[in-house]
């Protein structure tokens, strides 16, 4: 029904327009962008109605015309004139390759703001055993750069210049298709700043996963890897299906949903937010300014949590049997649920769900909530 009321609300603001190619692309990004809001808005506040997320989530856009306008206006001194394009599509042996880098530098399109142009890079499963790779270019005379070695093979997309970045009436547009085979056992380092990045679809146990990214929108779906290592600031993250052994996560001001992944964990959060469902794991937990919020299907191992400030909450399945240790320096702590207490205090819980309990949650605030449940 939410999807139905967001198609609705873009169709209405695009429906005083006559659709081409450029604007119908903005229209998708747009529907995208509120899609991504109003995840962002429900995990936050769940007691919103529908209608009410769907309102908050346009209201966030800012006033749209100008960008419309500028995407419809064509410049009569250029009417004539095809926009320059560029396909490039090359294929890769894996023999000896070890690393495939993949570099993004130029921001998408800023929702409501006068700038115009948009990078789009996925990631996903080749269907033989060779790495495809097809990039396409609107409105820019730069082109990929493809760098390779023996083992090393190294993707860069063209920086705009300032005239590029900010022209009105030409929208830049830079979309990068990588596909991997599932033969491929080394690194894939992905560096995003404001991009959007999805990576689905890949079964790689051997292969372990680099990202940095900064104000940007990542998706992770359907991944299996030995290991992530995920550093972001200023972004939206959403990690879907992900199996991996394991999972480091450094994030600065960044919303980040995990649902149903598999890893051990090494999560830390400078602010912002951290929703995880779904989970079956273990691992290391640190929160600082920020929203914790884990639900555990299955304890895996050990799970500690440190937190200098913020709300942490940690629910676990019911039939799952562990001990635990929470303490809040200058906070509280609060057990929801049964357990043989050793110690019990607003500030201090000890004790156990079930005896020859194996796995063990620690927690440790120094300011803020820490809740088991």
């Amino acid at each position: 029904m939410m999807n139905e009321n967001l198609k609705t609300a873009v169709d209405k603001l695009f429906a005083d327009y006559e659709m081409n190619q450029e604007l119908q692309d903005f229209k998708d990004e747009v529907l995208s962008d509120l899609e991504a809001s109003t995840d962002l808005i429900k995990e936050k506040d769940s007691k919103l109605s529908d209608a009410q997320v769907v309102k908050q989530a346009l209201s966030q856009l800012g006033d749209l015309k100008p960008v419309i306008e500028s995407i419809t206006v064509i410049d009569e001194a250029n009417n004539s004139q095809v926009p320059p394009q560029d396909t490039l599509t090359k294929d890769f042996e894996i023999a000896g390759l070890l690393n495939i880098d993949i570099d993004t530098s130029t921001p998408r399109v800023l929702v409501g703001m006068d700038t115009n142009f948009t990078t789009v890079v996925s990631i996903k499963e080749s269907t033989d055993s060779k790495v495809h790779v097809v990039y396409n270019s609107k409105n820019i005379t730069e082109t990929l750069d493809v760098a390779q070695t023996d083992t090393d093979l190294r993707l860069t997309l063209p920086e705009l210049n300032w005239k590029q970045r900010w022209s009105p009436f030409k929208k830049v547009r830079m979309t990068l298709e990588v596909s991997i085979p599932k033969k491929y056992a080394g690194a894939i380092t992905l560096n995003a700043n404001h991009s959007d990045i999805k990576v689905s679809s890949l079964d790689n146990k051997k292969s372990d996963l680099f990202i940095h990214a900064q104000g940007s929108r990542l998706k992770l779906n359907d991944l299996t890897l030995n290991s992530i290592d995920l550093h972001a600031s200023g972004a939206q993250v959403f990690v879907t299906k992900v199996d991996a052994v394991d999972f480091s996560s450094e994030v600065n001001a960044a919303d980040v949903i995990y649902r149903a992944t598999k890893a051990k964990f090494n999560l830390s959060s400078e602010a912002g937010s951290i929703k995880m469902s779904e989970i079956k794991g273990q691992g290391i937990f640190s929160n600082s300014a920020g929203y914790l919020n884990i639900e555990f299907d299955e304890l895996l191992g050990h799970v500690e949590l440190e937190s200098e400030a913020g709300e942490n909450i940690f629910k676990v399945d019911p039939i799952e049997k562990f001990n635990f240790e929470l303490a809040a320096k200058a906070g509280t702590v609060d057990v929801k649920r049964d357990a043989t207490f050793e110690a019990l205090a607003t500030d201090y819980a000890r004790g156990t769900t079930a005896k020859n309990a194996k796995n063990n949650i620690k927690a440790q605030i120094y300011a803020g909530t820490i809740e088991l449940r």
